[in-house]
């Protein structure tokens, strides 16, 4: 939808349909592998696994390195797309936005995050 919009209207008109529909993708997946998390920002994500990794290498808690090796997949995803995005916004401009929506698999099949067995 915000690909839609002209980019000569007004930031207020687009701001708040796009934190609408952030706050619905927030609200629809929070979880991966049963660990909560958030798709919107990253800052929760980074927290939890410097947390995990703490507790792994100070405490030898598996669980934690599970958690760090997903949430460290989460955050290294953010960033590389965020990376990617500014780098393609130099070529494609505001188009740049399409790129994000990729092409739809019904069966849902994305990149899985490792999973450390226990």
């Amino acid at each position: 939808m915000i690909g839609l919009i002209p980019t000569t209207w007004s930031n207020n008109l687009v701001v708040p349909p796009l934190a609408f529909g952030m706050a619905m993708l927030n609200l629809a997946f929070d979880k991966i592998e049963g660990l909560g998390y958030n798709n919107v920002f990253s800052t929760g994500n980074l927290k939890k696994a410097v947390t995990g990794w703490c507790a792994y290498f100070l405490e030898g808690d598996r669980q934690g390195l599970t958690a760090a090796v997903n949430y460290t997949g989460l955050v290294s995803a953010f960033i590389l797309g965020a990376l990617l995005s500014a780098v393609l916004q130099r070529v494609w401009g505001t188009t740049t936005i399409w790129g994000g929506v990729g092409p739809v698999d019904d069966r849902q099949r994305f990149v899985r995050v490792l999973v450390v067995p226990a």
